[in-house]
């Protein structure tokens, strides 16, 4: 199966506050055709952000938020589409910010950082498989 009739040919979507994710109907989705994509959690008052991947952003969001004593923002998300893999995606943004990593999928930088490194590997992804 290639990649198109696995994720279909859209183009990546970006949401950029977790307000956007209010009425989407995840359980409405076909479970092999949901909406995935890359997500950045940051905490706030602190330097520290959380980039992954994940089908039901808002159930991620808050089982993250039930496991740390801390506030957990929601500043962006972005979905795979065009050929293009959350995958793909995650991964070469953990490459880029593998000088800011703490341990795991979370970093230690600026959130704009994090959203910017993700913006790019969407972006590299999508130059590469063109």
């Amino acid at each position: 199966m290639t990649a198109e009739k696995q994720y279909g040919d859209s183009t990546p979507e970006i949401k950029n506050s977790f307000s956007e994710f209010e009425d989407y109907d995840w359980g409405s989705v076909h479970r092999k055709a949901r909406m995935t994509g890359v997500y950045v959690f940051s905490m706030v008052g602190a330097p520290y952000c959380k980039v992954g991947s994940t089908g039901t952003p808002k159930s991620r969001h808050s089982s993250i938020v039930s496991a740390i004593p801390f506030a957990l923002d929601f500043p962006f998300f972005v979905t795979g589409g065009g050929g293009i893999t959350h995958i793909q995606i995650e991964k070469i943004a953990h490459r880029i910010l593998e000088a800011h990593r703490c341990q795991g999928e979370w970093f230690k930088c600026d959130v704009s950082v994090e959203i910017e490194a993700v913006r790019q590997a969407a972006g590299h992804v999508r130059e590469v498989t063109k």
